[in-house]
Order: C-alpha cells, then sequence, then structure tokens
C-alpha cells in the first residue's frame, strides 16, 4: 500500500495513476476539504523489495508530493 498527498492539479492526479495502471492495482483519490490537496491511496501487489523502490523513485518527479 502506498499514501500520498499532493496539490490537487489534474497532471499530478493523472501522472500518479498512470504509476498505479495495472489490473492489480487499485487507486482511491479523496479531496481535501478546502479543495487544495487530494490524498492518494494505491493498493498493488509488488513483485520484490526493488520494484517498490523504484515506485517511489518514479513518484518523486511529482512537484509537492509527499509520500506517507
Amino acid at each position: 500500500m502506498f499514501k500520498f498527498i499532493c496539490p490537487a492539479k489534474n497532471e499530478n492526479i493523472a501522472h500518479l495513476q498512470s504509476l498505479f495502471n495495472s489490473d492489480s492495482s487499485e487507486v482511491i483519490i479523496k479531496q481535501s476539504s478546502q479543495g487544495n490537496f487530494v490524498s492518494v491511496t494505491a493498493k498493488e501487489i509488488m513483485s520484490s523489495p526493488e520494484t517498490v523502490i523504484d515506485r517511489y523513485t518514479e513518484v518523486e518527479e511529482i512537484p509537492g508530493l509527499l509520500s506517507l
């Protein structure tokens, strides 16, 4: 399970969704009460610890993203 908070910009959300775009993944997006941020919970079965690290490396490209 991956959890992130990022600014509520369409390109940020689209980029996160594209990273978790497989049959085995599930992405849940919740908007903050003010609408400035979104929380993203992504569930996916990973094949190895290296793939988890690779996924965190990929999301570092998104400006303003916080990994929880």
